[in-house]
């Protein structure tokens, strides 16, 4: 194994006379940079058009009170105030508190909320589009960044899902260190700790944002013993092993060291708890305490304790773009193929392994899970990277061998591929979260059968649509809504007040209103009602 191979590759290039070459190395820098002025312009128009969530009041008020215990230097400590069975204070929260800080530096609380959410969603796709580079040049990098534009279960859900997104960027970031920090393995002394020292703050920001990052650890192992069983005979011929063992384990304490003091200083909690904070809060976020159901196959099965072992597995065929999982297979293929001549680059099982140590460890373990794959969102990263190698590898073959007309031919069915996830994302706006895959009918064909708006963003619009419509409906000055947005939106500040008996009710999905109650507003999305806003009768 060697971490050279892809870059090596990189040097073939479809043109040889000098001109067309240089216009080739440009071409994939231009639509890189197209791609990302794109997103810029997507954040800095549609932000607006997202419906807050029903989690969203709770992570913004985590985020105020960590805020606040960093401005009086540790002294207020109403972060630990929620209520102990939310387990807040073991949820990471650094990014909310970036959140806040700018909150306060700006007037619009919300808008500013989505702003930073579409920003970085772009930096999570920069991310990405930096390990395509390392792992297949210039136009791996365009392939990666496209690939994960195009995948509406991220770029969807940037701007109001502050944990996931935040941790797709995040676990991307590390990847792009480790890799990075792979390449320049043999390089001075000084540039070596500098990349170990990255790969630290990267693995400890990510952790400090979700406990789930920790699964670094055994990939990172997984792949120390890779090169080990690999290495070792020859190694031990050229009495080069002792040397490559003290190095290996000089890069393990810097990651580790770095890592945790990264964590302790972007999470009070461990902060607070540093010697088994870490333990418990891992205990807490694997066996999370929530008793409620999920809609998985057209069945409601509990959470903690009924959901098959296949259910990761199928959400991310059912919830991925299907050129993505096509791809992605094509990619494995490849690198499974060079495992067997022994000439695999080495960076490429970081790509492999982290996505397979997850599922495994998920599959085994069996921790409560919930809204499809969101959790796991990260692992989407890693089948764009693994789609994107494909790519790059076979148009090169194509290349190489002269098929000019398959190459044409491949091109035009990449792109032509990617209509379906376009216009399917364009069908759901301001809903892409809830995309699925042809491969199951889309939204329309799964929304019976899998969760959909599992986070009530659709009572976004339904609340703003009662707000501007409610005297037509209640004669009473100040009428009461029972919604799960109600706190979102302020509904107090607008003439709404709580009620045991409401005049008006918001109910999404499967929940219907009461028989006292008459619908006089739905909001769609291709057809299928999301919410119903009722009326009570009389």
């Amino acid at each position: 194994m060697t971490a050279t191979t892809t870059a090596e590759a990189d040097t073939s290039e479809p043109v040889h006379d000098a001109a067309p070459r240089r216009l080739w190395s440009l071409l994939p820098l231009v639509a890189l940079g197209a791609v990302f002025a794109g997103l810029i312009g997507f954040v800095a128009t549609r932000a607006g058009d997202y419906g807050r969530t029903f989690d969203e009041p709770l992570q913004d008020a985590y985020g105020e009170s960590v805020f606040k215990w960093y401005r009086t230097g540790g002294a207020d400590l109403s972060f630990q105030d929620f209520p102990s069975y939310w387990y807040m204070p073991e949820h990471g929260v650094w990014w909310e508190t970036v959140i806040a800080a700018f909150q306060h530096a700006f007037d619009s609380h919300w808008y500013t909320r989505s702003v930073l959410g579409g920003v970085i969603m772009i930096l999570g796709v920069a991310a990405v589009a930096a390990c395509g580079a390392e792992l297949a040049g210039r136009w791996g990098a365009l392939v990666a960044a496209v690939g994960m534009a195009l995948y509406p279960r991220y770029t969807g859900a940037g701007f109001t899902n502050s944990k996931d997104v935040p941790l797709v960027a995040l676990m991307a970031f590390a990847a792009w260190a480790i890799l990075f920090a792979m390449r320049r393995w043999n390089g001075r002394l000084g540039w070596r700790l500098f990349d170990w020292v990255l790969v630290g703050v990267a693995i400890g920001l990510a952790t400090s944002l979700r406990i789930v990052a920790v699964i670094w650890f055994p990939v990172l192992g997984a792949v120390w013993l890779g090169w080990w069983v690999r290495n070792f005979r020859g190694a031990r011929a050229e009495r080069t092993w002792a040397a490559a063992l003290w190095r290996q384990a000089v890069a393990a304490v810097v990651v580790c060291v770095v890592a945790y003091g990264t964590m302790l200083a972007t999470w009070p909690y461990l902060f607070l708890n540093p010697v088994h904070g870490l333990f418990d809060a891992y205990q807490v976020m694997s066996h999370y305490d929530w008793q409620g159901t999920v809609l998985y196959l057209g069945e409601d099965l509990q959470a903690a304790t009924e959901l098959p072992w296949h259910y990761l597995p199928v959400w991310f065929v059912i919830g991925s773009p299907l050129p993505t999982i096509v791809l992605c297979g094509l990619g494995l293929g490849f690198i499974v193929a060079d495992l067997l001549r022994r000439r695999v680059d080495a960076r490429l099982l970081v790509v492999v392994a982290l996505p397979a140590i997850t599922i495994a460890t998920i599959v085994i373990t069996r921790p409560t899970m919930l809204n499809g794959f969101r959790h796991t969102l990260y692992v989407a990263a890693f089948l764009v990277l693994l789609a994107a190698y494909a790519v790059v590898r076979t148009m090169r073959a194509l290349h190489r061998h002269g098929r000019r007309a398959a190459f044409v031919a491949a091109a035009v069915v990449l792109v032509a591929s990617q209509a379906e996830v376009l216009v399917s994302a364009l069908r759901l706006h301001p809903y892409e979260y809830m995309y699925f895959s042809p491969v199951v009918g889309g939204y329309a064909g799964a929304h019976e059968d899998f969760e959909t708006d599992y986070w009530f963003a659709c009572q976004s619009p339904a609340l703003e649509w009662l707000i501007a419509h409610h005297k037509e409906y209640s004669a009473n000055p100040e009428p009461s809504v029972d919604a799960m947005q109600a706190a979102v939106w302020g509904l107090p500040e607008n003439n709404f007040t709580s009620s045991d008996t409401p005049d008006f009710v918001v109910k999404s999905g499967r929940d219907m209103p009461a028989p006292e109650y008459r619908v006089i507003h739905t909001e769609e999305i291709q057809g299928v009602t999301l919410c119903r806003v009722a009326v009570r009768n009389g």
